[in-house]
This record gives C-alpha cells, structure tokens and sequence, in this order.
C-alpha cells in the first residue's frame, strides 16, 4: 500500500498539477495582497507561487529535478520509495534560489527578473522568520513578478487566464 501511494505522489502529471494548482492560489492570493497594500502578505505569496511553478516545470521534465541532495527523497521521485527512511510527504526540495537557477537554464529569458526574484525570496525569508517587512523595490518586485510568473506560465502553455483568474487584464496590462 505505502508503495503505491509513493508511486502515485510522484507520478509526473500529478505532481506537476498539484505544484502548478497550488502556485496558482498563491499567486492569486499574492495579486490580491498587493492590490490591498498587505505587502508582507505579497512577499510570501508571491515567493511561494514562483517557487512551486516553478518547480512544476522543473517537474514536466522529471521530479528528480525538484530534489536537493536527499537519497531517500530521490528514491521517492524514482517509484522506489519502498527503501526510503523518509515519508513521501517529507521529501528534501530545492530552495527558491535554486528553482529560479535552474528555471533560467530551462527559459533564459527569466535572467532578466534574477535579480529581483532574489529579492523576493530574500524579503519573504525576512517576513516569515524574522516579521519584517521590506518595502523597497516593491512595486518593482511586483511588475518582476508578475512578468516573469507569465513567462513561465506561457512556456508550460497554461492559459493566462486559467492561472490568473480574476488578475488575468491586470497583469497583461503589467
């Protein structure tokens, strides 16, 4: 039993989907904390929406991709989560820094937006361990966001409006 649930966690379309279902909340969430000025709000939803879509499109090409330096992670994305020590809910994943490096590999075009992507998973580390809120280079971090979020959107071929939802005119005009 514990097999076969292993194997369905890490089976490719499932968890792209989850990756990609749950970055889409976030990043609604994140839009809409914006918009209502709740910037320490933004900075973590936005952070966790690029950093799961991320690893959603890492995950396209295989969940091993997704996974730092863990052997019994690795077993896990690999159907053999049989041997693991680890629960399958537990695995070991890349930090947001990391996704972004490997997302630039895959979509050049995201070195564009590095640096203030950094930035973002610098300022959400800052609101959720230490409660500050960084308020500079927002409304940068915001318009970074929002683009470089449709780059890779419109690479996994997901409508705009489908991941947007109510923000899909709000960011095509950004």
């Amino acid at each position: 039993m514990t097999f076969r649930l292993t194997k369905a966690i890490f089976d490719l379309n499932v968890m792209k989907d989850k990756l990609t279902t749950q970055s889409l909340s976030a990043g609604q969430r994140a839009i809409r904390h914006y918009l209502n000025k709740e910037h320490d709000q933004f900075l973590m939803q936005a952070a966790i929406c690029f950093e799961l879509l991320g690893k959603a499109r890492l995950a396209t090409i295989h969940p091993s991709l997704i996974v730092d330096r863990d052997f019994d992670s690795f077993l896990h994305v690999c159907a053999e989560g049989k041997h693991s020590k680890r629960a399958p809910w537990n695995i070991k994943t890349i930090n947001a820094t990391e996704v972004l490096q490997r997302c630039i590999q895959l979509h050049p075009g995201l070195n564009d937006f590095n640096r203030r992507l950094r930035l973002l998973a610098e300022f959400r580390n800052s609101a959720i361990h230490l409660g500050e809120v960084v308020e500079e280079e927002r409304k940068e971090i915001f318009h970074n966001f929002l683009a470089s979020t449709s780059l890779v959107v419109d690479a996994m071929e997901i409508p705009r409006e489908d991941f947007f939802g109510e923000f899909a005119d709000l960011v095509a005009a950004h």
